[in-house]
């Protein structure tokens, strides 16, 4: 009884487990009329947009990027690069019997002059790309979307390469408690048989 009753705990977590993925598409069981698809599949587009929902809102937000943007390293890198490309820019347009010296001189004062400038101007334009990314950017509908583009076999794969230690720790469980349950019936046997 304790080994029967652990292969069936075994067996039956081990199915349940196969059943959140499979069937991929519904398959109708004859007579009963039950039609049986993996929760997975079926679920995909509830839980799709529950998993975006939740990383907007407890993880990642559109006002978490903008917060990023403002940080100081982040700034003064963006004013930086900002200033090299508009002095490049500006260098490809200036005439070629310019001198050196002269050229070097005025893109360092340009370039200068772009940083304290855009520094100044800095938290009005992050204010209005605020507004337009709260406005046009749904970070829980990029991840819903990202999260049905997937095919159904990835998602399964990914699925159990983050879960799968786990998921066979259930399977294992179901045999020891079946092991268990079996030791238990086997004693009640062996008592009432007695009596």
């Amino acid at each position: 009884m304790p080994v029967l009753g652990a292969l069936i705990g075994w067996v039956t977590n081990r199915i349940a487990i196969r059943l959140l993925f499979h069937p991929h598409h519904p398959w109708r069981i004859p007579l009963i009329g039950w039609e049986l698809q993996g929760l997975l599949p079926k679920r995909r587009a509830d839980l799709a947009r529950t998993v975006g929902e939740t990383v907007e809102r407890e993880l990642l937000s559109a006002g978490d990027l903008v917060q990023y943007l403002g940080r100081p390293h982040f700034r003064e890198d963006l004013l930086a690069r900002l200033a090299v490309v508009a002095g490049e820019r500006l260098n490809s347009r200036i005439p070629a019997f310019v001198p050196h010296r002269l050229r070097d001189m005025f893109l360092a004062l340009f370039q200068d002059f772009m940083v304290r400038e855009c520094d100044a101007v800095f938290d009005q334009i992050l204010a209005g790309i605020q507004k337009n990314i709260e406005a046009e950017l749904s970070i829980g509908s990029i991840v819903e979307n990202r999260l049905l583009e997937i095919a159904l076999p990835d998602l399964e794969a990914l699925i159990l390469q983050v879960a799968g230690r786990e998921l066979w720790h259930i399977e294992v469980l179901g045999g020891i408690l079946g092991f268990l349950i079996g030791l238990l019936q086997a004693g009640l046997v062996l008592l009432f048989s007695r009596s």
